[in-house]
């Protein structure tokens, strides 16, 4: 037998025997023995794909029994390979003898291989069977990379893996059709990994597309398919499918890409254009766009993008600041929302001659409002257009604010415009006349100041003016004759300095009652709290309104059950919580809140109270740099008149800290119009807060003419100002004031109806039904409002009713909202 390793026929120099030979030398597991030693048969199978060993290594047959086993081969490296002649030979042993077929598999959905139909073969026992396959070419291969991998280990693994055997479990031949089916798998991303499951074990696995994959017929078939970052993955059909013998079924792979969105919004005046640019390795090049503001803002949403790391960058017109690019990732699920701050390029020095002044920079065509302050102070980030500058002061008494000042900022330059504000140094003019009504005229002596007009309401008003000499002309308001016009005087105003003047008009009266001047009373100090508290003992009381002619604002009644307490005479005073304010600043207890002069809060950051330089109409001034004791200071002349500007909070903090509480809104109906007992025949309840079921001028202090408003000025009376002594007149047009009635409630306290609104303990409710206990009520036991009782100066007469209330913040203030004190008795 002759060996020659000539590029000859391998059937010509190369003996099937030496094949033999040479497998069980290369073979370990593959050594032959004696078949007929055990009766079993040997299959030797050999193939080609020509010279160039054409995907030679992915060129697989099944072996299939007459019972239906299946076994694939080559089965790892048991195989043997010619050089010579570029066959490989496969050597199967220990097969039982019978009938099998041979089904060859190999990459061809191009084409490539002429097909290759099943061979049969018979095994007898004890016998040696040679099958020799070539496999022919019908084109020359393109390219080096096959449009499908199949593999048989791990689905995601890159390289082709070593060559073994994928076993099925051996079944009934009932239980398989005796013909195999076929597969053409699609997908839309080339290099996406599947793996095809049947029963739970893997059959095949590849990436791309795939046609013509052989299969056994049969049911349990799944596909699963690789997950790709940023990518949403759809598979046809979704649930386990079957697989027909000798028919073709089509499975989809579909890959779709997972996009986001980015939406820019900020404010920009109409008109402006903003140029937007996206940058990020996910998209082929960058997305630019334009967009031009309309209604002030700019709003783009842009269209959908790939998921992944970006960065926009925005581009506004030459007169706007640089804007610093962003940095921002777009995730699955989330999309981008990015506020680009517009900065305008222009700037507005203004210098003052005080630190005391304050201004204010609005623009006249846009919504831009901003706040300065001080001798020097600079506006930075402004567009072009026309603002206007507005000046006033922290001490309106001191200081006299120059003439607001009109500027324009130009679109084609970034430039700082500086303005010069130069404030009057003023003192203060306090006129108190004898009428309650007339008109002031104050003619500048010197200085290049403007005539001044004003009109005093209410007998009293101080006016700040610039510092040098005044003529001043009063003139009576009224009827003809009512009061006769005084001399002009001259006044000498200094600067930082009160002056007063007292103009008398002679009024002519006939058949008047003759005025009866105010009773002046002391200061009230906080001692007097406890010596006005009136005791209310304990009864039956009606909680609500019995009347039900105007509902709005009020429940229906009921009868409730109060216990002893007492409840103070008056309102709380300016006097009396100024005392208390600086007590709690010595002590802690309140500070300035940052950043909002005139604002105090308490230790938690609740706010309590707004002096003058918050609220111009508070009558409570914070002048630490005059009185570093007592820095708070009242108005002078409003010592006694209601305390306003007072929130819930800082009523209840003045209350703890001398031993004292609210009241609750049952007990201070109670006390305002109810005339208690133990049984229900014996109680009473009035309309309003001074045991009448009428009210006019000469009761309460109130709005009596629903054409008038007392918005444009605070329009308090002195606490227990309607004690049948003072005056007052019924009407604006009344110039002979008219004696008050002594307007007490039922158990003799002051001001119940009108006046100021008072602080109550209760939480807000709108139905009866939340009322907190039958005896001793209260209101719900949270909530987000509290209850304020009995009107204001500004109040018409429906508003003043006992039963009346409004819902308030617990840190509100205003300048019609006050409260009187209660106690709990044993």
């Amino acid at each position: 037998m002759e060996l020659s390793f000539s590029r000859s026929k391998y059937s010509a120099v190369f003996s099937f025997w030496l094949l033999l030979l040479l497998a069980s030398i290369l073979l370990p597991k593959a050594q032959l023995q004696s078949s007929q030693d055990k009766g079993l048969c040997t299959l030797v199978v050999t193939y080609n794909t020509g010279e160039d060993r054409i995907r030679l290594d992915r060129v697989r047959f099944w072996l299939i029994s007459e019972r239906g086993d299946l076994h694939l081969y080559p089965q790892g490296n048991s195989y043997v390979d010619d050089p010579e002649t570029s066959k490989r030979m496969v050597l199967i042993e220990n097969l039982p003898e019978g009938a099998y077929t041979l089904k060859f598999i190999m990459p061809n959905s191009d084409g490539l291989f002429e097909k290759v139909e099943p061979r049969k073969v018979s095994l007898v026992q004890g016998g040696v069977v040679k099958v020799d396959q070539e496999l022919k070419l019908l084109a020359k291969e393109i390219g080096s990379q096959p449009d499908v991998e199949l593999a048989y280990e791990s689905p995601y693994q890159r390289e082709a893996p070593p060559m073994h055997e994928v076993r099925f479990y051996s079944q009934p031949f009932d239980s398989y059709a005796p013909q195999p089916g076929y597969l053409n798998i699609r997908s839309n991303v080339p290099a996406a990994r599947w793996v095809l499951y049947k029963d739970g074990a893997r059959i095949a696995s590849g990436e791309g597309s795939v046609k013509d994959l052989t299969v056994p017929a049969g049911s349990g078939y799944q596909l699963t398919a690789e997950e790709l970052e940023n990518y949403e993955v759809k598979l046809l059909p979704q649930t386990p499918f079957s697989v027909q013998p000798n028919q073709t079924q089509s499975l989809e792979i579909f890959y779709k890409r997972i996009l986001g969105v980015v939406q820019v919004m900020t404010d920009m005046p109409t008109g402006d254009a903003l140029n937007i640019q996206i940058e990020g390795s996910a998209l082929k090049q960058p997305l630019r766009v334009t967009q031009v503001a309309r209604s002030n803002k700019i709003e783009w949403t842009s269209p959908g993008i790939p998921l992944g790391n970006y960065v926009i960058s925005f581009k506004p017109p030459s007169f706007y600041e640089e804007i610093t690019p962003v940095k921002f990732s777009l995730k699955q699920g989330q999309n981008a929302l990015i506020r680009p701050k517009l900065r305008g390029g222009g700037k507005i020095l203004v210098i003052t001659n005080t630190s005391d002044a304050t201004f204010t920079l609005k623009q006249t065509n846009g919504p831009l409002s901003l706040e300065g302050s001080g001798d020097q102070y600079r506006f930075e980030g402004l567009l072009p257009g026309n603002y206007t500058l507005t000046f006033s002061s922290k001490d309106p008494t001191r200081y006299i604010p120059p003439k607001s000042l009109y500027i324009s900022l130009s679109r084609f330059r970034k430039h700082e415009e500086t303005v010069e504000g130069e404030y009057t140094f003023a003192g203060m003019l306090k006129i108190t006349g004898n009428i309650a009504r007339f008109s002031v005229k104050l003619e500048p002596k010197s200085g290049n100041f403007d005539t001044i007009r004003e009109e005093v309401t209410d007998y009293s008003k101080s006016i700040p003016l610039p510092e040098g000499n005044w003529k001043v002309i009063f003139t009576p308001i009224g009827r003809t004759g009512a009061g006769t016009p005084l001399p002009a005087k001259e006044i000498y105003i200094d600067a930082f300095a009160t002056e007063s003047i007292t103009p008398v008009f002679e009024e002519k009266v006939e058949k008047q009652e003759p005025a009866v001047s105010v009773t002046e009373t002391p200061r009230k100090t906080i001692d007097e709290l406890y010596k006005d508290l009136i005791f209310v003992p304990a009864g039956l009381s009606i909680f609500g309104d019995p009347y039900r002619k105007d509902t709005e604002n009020t429940f229906p009644a009921q009868v409730v059950e109060l216990s002893t307490f007492e409840i103070s005479k008056y309102e709380v005073t300016n006097g009396q919580f100024c005392d208390w304010l600086n007590i709690a600043l010595q002590e802690g207890s309140i500070r300035p809140k940052d950043n909002q002069r005139g604002v105090f809060t308490n230790v938690k950051g609740n706010v309590v109270f707004r002096t003058m330089e918050a609220n111009a109409d508070s009558q409570i001034s914070f002048r630490p740099t005059q009185d570093k004791v007592k820095p708070f200071m009242v108005l002078p002349g409003f010592d006694n008149y209601p305390v306003i500007h007072v929130t819930w909070i800082g009523a209840q903090e003045f209350c703890n800290t001398f031993g004292l509480r609210l009241p609750t809104e049952a007990e201070w109906e109670r006390a305002a119009s109810v005339r208690g007992g133990n049984n229900v025949s014996e109680i009473k309840k009035w309309i309003y807060g001074f045991s009448k079921d009428v009210i006019n001028r000469s009761l309460a202090n109130y709005k009596s003419n629903p054409g008038t408003s007392a918005f444009h000025r605070v329009a308090t009376t002195p606490v227990g100002f309607y004690n049948g002594v003072n005056t007052i007149p019924l009407s604006p047009e009344d110039l002979i004031p008219k004696k008050t009635e002594d307007a007490k409630s039922p158990i003799g306290a002051y001001d119940m109806s009108g006046n100021v609104f008072e602080w109550v303990q209760d939480w807000y409710f709108d139905s009866p039904s939340l009322l907190h206990l039958e005896k001793n009520p209260l209101g719900p036991l949270s909530g987000s409002l509290k209850v304020a009782k009995g009107g204001c100066y500004d109040s018409l007469a429906d508003g003043v009713r006992s039963f009346e209330r409004i819902a308030l913040a617990p840190e509100h203030s205003d300048s019609f909202t006050g409260f009187r004190v209660a106690r709990t008795t044993n």
